[in-house]
């Protein structure tokens, strides 16, 4: 059959139905934006600017603080491509991240200065179901002023100890001063008389005083080099800690005749060791109060800490955990292994939700839901000194995703029902109406010509009988449409007997299937079953044709059906009996959010063809 250019021949709709669609259409966005309204709730309130970009990298969603930080309203943004509304960031390092992620399909992360605001960002983009990308980011250029500020005052600091170095002192073998130290004065503001003998002790904090006094002695009797910390008043009255190192000088008889010795402001070390503390022990309490289970191995795979969610998560109790991670047989049963050694050679990994079944493990409990991220620490010279592994259990989150989505799915089964039912009302009215209108014309025709013209009055007799016959015919097809779709055994199963059935022994029929029917959802079986079972009859009833094929392709993203013949064909738009079938498959298709093709020239044949999408949620 040569191809011919695709056509809508359902016939231009009357402005009672248009408007019914449009109403239907308004509905079903109305519902839409309900369903979707608690999501975008959560995405306004976050404080992370978001957006979504589609495969063809044009916005589908920005929330608030996207809009604030671009000072560009959304609806400036949405359906735009985002690299022709922001064409400087181009071949920038932003947009080498994000192009990554959309072709690797892998979670990416970036930190740079913003193209478009100069200001500094942090971000992570994730690819979605559909093809394109979530993007999360945050203003950070605070915490870089913070770091650069930090980062300067460090340099300071290092330039001040090399410029000055420390205090060098000197001393008696017996702790005591005898000599000018023009440091010591220069930092604590001591005179040579005041600091003179044991008067340095004066400048040391009255609460460290005794000590360093006692220490003095001590050193002094034990003869060996020393080190100690005190905090010492500066010449501006405040107290900074120091760090005293001392080593005695012998003569050549062996006996120690004087120090020598250093006094270091380790002020700063202090503060940055404490700083160090805080932010352990918050960074302690974050893990440990986390929802999310967090367990740090080495890459070799010896535990390092985990928090309480961990053990909560693999009913651990009081149990202590393996030895090794790559030893815990909960974590080789939920299916974790190859995550676990991606990250022991360094790779950020994160997985879509897999299934935990403790039972795999010979462990009691319910199956759960765990989506794992793993991300690589390395040391500021490279090297991968840890791994953290985070699992969530998202098996609350799952059941309430597929009973939504049971909702939805017996939601669009009773509209396409009605839908149905007032398809068939419909042809009920146009086609039998009609046919049942020619017979009652014909007949009374019949009786005016009966007694003038036999000829022309038996003419209308038999289109009476014939169109009576037609009408019969289209009232049993329309009733047994109006039962379910006989796909018990399967949509295959079904359109193979609707073949044998629908199909005379004189036609030649073929069927070819390629994809698992197990993808599809009943409903959605039935209603494919609907659109083919039309087209085959379409074929049979007015093409006189030789042949009839019918195509079912299933994969992830969608399944199509074709019905093929190479029959009489018809000029698209003209008036043909087919065209109430059509029409009807053409609703059926867009109720399935999908779409329906009808090709066809005299003597070249038809060919309709359905394509519906197919949810990830469908199928299983």
């Amino acid at each position: 059959m040569t191809p011919a250019e695709p056509c809508n021949c359902a016939g231009p709709l009357s402005e009672v139905e248009r408007l019914r669609r449009e109403v239907a259409e308004l509905r079903g966005r109305l519902r839409a934006r309900e369903t979707r309204r608690p999501l975008d709730s959560i995405l306004e309130s976050i404080s992370d600017a978001f957006f979504a970009l589609d495969r063809d990298q044009r916005f589908t969603y920005v929330n608030r603080r996207a809009e604030q930080f671009w000072s560009k309203p959304r609806e400036a943004l949405l359906g735009q491509n985002i690299w022709e509304v922001f064409p400087q960031a181009v071949d920038r390092e932003i947009y080498g991240k994000l192009q990554r992620a959309m072709r690797e399909r892998t979670t990416t992360g970036f930190e740079a200065v913003s193209p478009v605001t100069r200001l500094w960002i942090s971000g992570r983009a994730y690819p979605t179901p559909s093809g394109g990308l979530s993007v999360y980011f945050q203003d950070i250029s605070e915490r870089r002023r913070a770091e650069e500020a930090l980062r300067r005052s460090e340099e300071r600091y290092r330039s001040l100890v090399t410029a000055s170095a420390s205090i060098v002192w000197n001393a008696d073998v017996g702790g005591r001063i005898l000599q000018e130290i023009p440091s010591w004065e220069t930092f604590t503001g001591q005179t040579f008389e005041e600091y003179r003998g044991i008067g340095w002790l004066d400048a040391v904090h009255p609460e460290d005083r005794l000590r360093a006094a006692e220490g003095r002695k001590l050193t002094a009797h034990a003869q060996k080099p020393f080190r100690a910390e005190y905090r010492l008043r500066d010449r501006a009255g405040s107290y900074r800690h120091t760090v005293v190192r001392g080593v005695p000088i012998r003569n050549e008889e062996g006996e120690v005749c004087e120090w020598v010795g250093t006094v270091t402001d380790a002020t700063e070390r202090k503060k940055a060791e404490e700083a160090l503390r805080e932010s352990e022990e918050r960074f302690r309490k974050i893990v440990e109060q986390s929802p999310l289970a967090i367990h740090v191995f080495t890459p070799t795979g010896v535990p390092l800490r985990s928090n309480t969610a961990w053990k909560e998560i693999w009913d651990l109790g009081e149990s202590p955990a393996a030895a090794n991670v790559f030893d815990e047989e909960r974590v080789r049963a939920a299916g974790l292994m190859p995550i676990i050694e991606s990250g022991a050679a360094g790779v950020e990994t994160t997985t879509e939700p897999i299934l935990y079944d403790p039972a795999r493990a010979g462990l009691n409990g319910e199956p759960r839901w765990l989506e794992a991220f793993v991300y690589p620490v390395h040391t500021p010279g490279g090297r991968l000194s840890e791994v953290v592994l985070m699992l969530e259990d998202v098996t609350e989150r799952r059941k309430a995703a597929e009973e939504r989505e049971r909702f939805r799915l017996q939601e669009w089964t009773v509209r396409a029902e009605v839908a149905e039912r007032e398809r068939i009302s419909r042809e009920l009215h146009d086609r039998v109406a009609h046919s049942m209108g020619v017979v009652h014309q014909s007949l009374q025709l019949y009786e005016a010509l009966a007694g003038v013209d036999p000829l022309r009055a038996t003419e209308k007799l038999e289109l009476a009988k014939k169109m009576a016959k037609t009408s019969l015919d289209t009232t049993r097809d329309l009733s047994s449409e109006l039962r379910r779709s006989e796909i018990g055994e399967g949509l295959v199963p079904a359109l193979r007997n609707l073949l044998e059935v629908s199909v005379p022994d004189g036609i030649r029929r073929e069927l070819s299937v390629r994809g698992e029917e197990s993808r599809l959802p009943d409903s959605l079986r039935g209603q494919i079953y609907l659109i083919l079972r039309e087209a085959v009859r379409n074929a049979v009833r007015h093409s006189g044709c030789t042949n009839v094929k019918v195509g079912l392709r299933i994969v992830p993203q969608e399944v199509s059906g074709f019905v093929e013949d190479d029959g009489q064909g018809f000029t698209c738009g003209g008036d043909d009996p087919a065209g109430l079938g059509l029409r009807s498959m053409e609703e059926r298709a867009t109720l399935l959010a999908g779409s329906f093709k009808a090709s066809s020239a005299p003597g070249k044949g038809t060919r309709v063809e359905v394509r519906v999408p197919l949810r990830q949620s469908q199928g299983g």
